[in-house]
Formats: C-alpha cells, sequence, structure tokens
C-alpha cells in the first residue's frame, strides 16, 4: 500500500541531507492515511484490510497530509 511505497521512496534516499529528509517527509505522509485509520478504529495497521479502503478518501487524505508536509518545509526554507 501506501506506506509500503513510501518505506521504499525513504529506503532508496540518496543525496544531499535535506533531499534525504523530504524523501522521509514524503514517506510519512503517505504513511498517515493508515495511521489515522488504525487510531480513529483502535487497530493496527499492518491489520487493516487494504480491499476495504476507500481509495477517494485514502487520496484526499494523502494530498492533504503532503500539502501539510510542504507547507511545514515552505516555513523552514
Amino acid at each position: 500500500g501506501l506506506r509500503e511505497l513510501g518505506e521504499r521512496l525513504a529506503g532508496a534516499a540518496t543525496g544531499p541531507p535535506a533531499e534525504a529528509a523530504g524523501w522521509r517527509a514524503l514517506a510519512g505522509a503517505l504513511a498517515e492515511p493508515s495511521r489515522r485509520i488504525a487510531g480513529d478504529s483502535a487497530v493496527e495497521p499492518r491489520d487493516l484490510d487494504p480491499g476495504l479502503i476507500d481509495s477517494a478518501g485514502t487520496a484526499r487524505a494523502v494530498v492533504a497530509a503532503a500539502a501539510r508536509t510542504a507547507e511545514r518545509f515552505l516555513l523552514v526554507a
């Protein structure tokens, strides 16, 4: 799922420290929907059935998380 994709991106992050930190932040943003769903339902992310997750809702959560991450980077920069 998105979390695994984020983990792969973060694991492959190379380059200057700022670039690697950006990839790790993106990985965190991609993992956020799983954490939110798990927190709301008190279910571990690994126990979630990806077939039951609303794709549109997940996409909205990912975009919102990415926007918050980008906003933090812009405030720091």
